[in-house]
């Protein structure tokens, strides 16, 4: 299927060099504007690139295209995608620095496909709506809540009826500290959906920050009530259950998960984190060690043995502190936690 998708892209794109010219014809005479076929043309090219899951073909047609039609909304929209998905890649193989940069450019791409589809007039505002919810995500993840704040406002005006930019919104609210207009972000979601799970979890983190344990709990148990199956929920009642000084039940609701699904980083710190605050450094160890296990090659590996090392350290485990530092230091030798481990070690 894959290779068939590939074939018909490759097609579109000879067609999409005709319409649109190549380089050769460039230094020859004037460019000329595409056609709206062409441009039609390699948009497809390029989703059917994406969706085949080469991004370096998807983005050769959007270079070229907006370079021969800089205010082409979707070009920018889709071009935006591109560098998302290659920031993710990034982050995941470690390289932060760059997945930084790229999710940036890739909201700079999101921010010029509003703009340009405001400027155009022509778009519905149910897909001018999605246009600004989708820039307020990526922002988000660049790290501009502020930019984000604005988009799921906008996405909010244009389309009133979806609760999913007051649901967004509000999570800018609660992280920046802004409670009350976080809650009332969070009533408007209720008024729209009264059993959207992620509006009860929001307000369970709400009242944790107004120190509300009462409500903090009932609030993310009827999260959990409406959508059982969902583990950010589910690790998300164990930290709350922790923080309200609970730390055994968080245990039990992650210790029954099997043993691949409870290595991933998340959970394994906060079960570690239980642990810990149950004075159990051993088996806070024995969590990070899973993981390590599990996943020795991940980018992230260095980071478990450290957390194992600590934690046996804690509970007078010298010499496994030490074998799990080597291991460490073998990942990632230059990182100022293996460092300090080693000088803690050598103390």
């Amino acid at each position: 299927m894959a290779e068939s998708i590939i074939v018909n892209a490759r097609r579109v794109v000879l067609c999409v060099l005709v319409g649109i010219g190549c380089g050769a014809c460039e230094r020859k005479m004037p460019a000329a504007a595409p056609t709206a076929t062409a441009v039609e043309a390699s948009l497809v090219a390029a989703e059917q690139y994406l969706t085949a899951g080469n991004t370096a073909g998807a983005e050769a047609i959007l270079e070229t295209l907006l370079n021969k039609a800089p205010r082409e909304s979707r070009a920018h929209e889709l071009y935006g995608q591109v560098l998302y998905i290659k920031g993710v890649m990034a982050g995941g193989a470690g390289n932060d620095a760059v997945a930084a940069r790229l999710v940036s450019e890739a909201y700079d791409q999101y921010r010029t496909a509003v703009e340009t589809a405001r400027e155009s007039g022509t778009l519905d505002p149910i897909t001018i709506a999605g246009l600004h919810q989708s820039a307020g995500e990526i922002a988000s993840a660049a790290g501009l809540p502020e930019q984000a704040l604005e988009h799921f406002r906008a996405a909010g005006r244009v389309d009133p009826t979806s609760p999913k930019a007051p649901l967004y919104e509000a999570q800018i609210l609660i992280q920046s500290g802004r409670l009350e207009e976080a809650d009332r972000a969070l009533q408007r979601v209720l008024q729209l959906d009264p059993d959207e799970a992620y509006a009860h979890a929001s307000l369970a983190e709400l009242a944790l920050q107004r120190a509300d344990r009462d409500a903090a709990v009932r609030h993310i148990a009827m999260a959990r009530r409406l959508d059982p199956g969902n583990l950010t929920l589910r690790l998300q009642q164990a930290r709350i259950l922790r923080r309200c000084d609970e730390p055994r039940q968080a245990l039990e609701l992650l210790l029954a998960l099997e043993d691949k699904i409870r290595a991933g980083e998340a959970i394994t710190a906060e079960v570690a984190e239980c642990y810990l605050r149950l004075d159990e450094p051993g088996s806070a160890a024995a969590t990070w060690e899973l993981r390590y296990r599990l996943h020795p090659r991940h980018p992230t590996a260095w980071r478990a043995a450290v957390r194992a090392a600590e934690a046996r350290l804690l509970a007078g485990d010298r010499d496994r502190a030490l074998w799990l530092y080597e291991r460490a230091r073998l990942h990632a030798p230059d990182e100022p936690e293996v460092r300090a481990l080693g000088e803690a070690l050598g103390r």
